[in-house]
């Protein structure tokens, strides 16, 4: 990664983690660092109201994808009804996000992503 490209990816989740108050946002592997079983709904409706760039929508819906999946591995007791909705958030905007669907749609003996079936029907839609 350029000089630039990380400076503008740190400048975007500094200002996406100010937006949703996430203090520190701004850190390697910020999706697994910050993601959270029990906030998928609450980070969904902040995705839906706040407003934001391109660029951190892009990077909230990592956070909010590595937040589900840790509610089905967790079995949160709203993890199904919250998959159905990150689902539709996708598939609203599939080609901006194809690089999170590609990502998380990722399975094999040493993968145990919860989210990989969601995105391997995302994947599937977005190939046609």
């Amino acid at each position: 990664m350029s000089y630039d490209a990380a400076k503008s990816e740190t400048n975007a989740l500094l200002n996406l983690g100010r937006k949703i108050g996430i203090a520190g946002l701004a850190t390697q592997d910020f999706d697994l660092v910050y993601a959270s079983a029990h906030a998928v709904n609450s980070f969904c409706d902040q995705f839906e109201s706040v407003d934001l760039t391109l660029e951190e929508r892009f990077y909230f819906m990592q956070l909010i994808v590595a937040s589900l999946d840790e509610a089905l591995r967790k079995a949160v007791p709203s993890a199904c009804d919250s998959e159905q909705r990150v689902e539709r958030l996708l598939a609203r905007n599939i080609v901006d996000y194809e690089y999170i669907v590609d990502y998380w749609s990722r399975t094999g003996v040493d993968v145990d992503l919860r989210v990989a079936p969601m995105m391997q029907r995302l994947k599937s839609a977005l190939n046609k």
